[in-house]
């Protein structure tokens, strides 16, 4: 069995893409989904605070436990829990993944984009 971790928002609009095209793309059998809205606000603007931790604890568990390398984070349009332009989002994604790589520096952490379509992009 092979994993990879998702950091994905709570928006159920957004988990069938996400594991459609993570399975693909990491070459995986199953994706541990770690779910909060709009989750890069939290990891990038209040890494100390309690849900940026929660989602670090959640995110070591499956590294762990599943021996996960590949850890995807995700925003995404509309989303009503970080409800900022996209721009704002994408910066926030980058900083998230910044913060992430400092914790977990063996992982391959990626970012993604899912757009007014639905579909996931890779965000460099």
């Amino acid at each position: 069995m092979t994993f990879c971790t998702a950091i994905n928002c709570l928006d159920g609009r957004t988990q069938e893409p996400v594991v459609a095209y993570l399975k693909n793309h990491f070459k995986v059998k199953y994706v541990d989904m770690i779910t909060e809205a709009g989750p890069v606000q939290y990891l990038a603007d209040d890494p100390s605070g309690q849900i940026a931790n929660s989602i670090l604890e959640r995110t070591e568990l499956t590294i762990v436990r599943h021996n996960v390398v590949n850890v995807a984070i995700v925003a995404h349009y509309n989303c009503l829990g970080n409800p900022v332009c996209e721009k704002t989002q994408k910066r926030q994604l980058t900083h998230a993944r910044d913060f992430l790589k400092k914790k977990f520096p063996k992982q391959n952490i990626q970012n993604f984009w899912v757009d007014s379509d639905w579909q996931l992009n890779i965000i460099e």
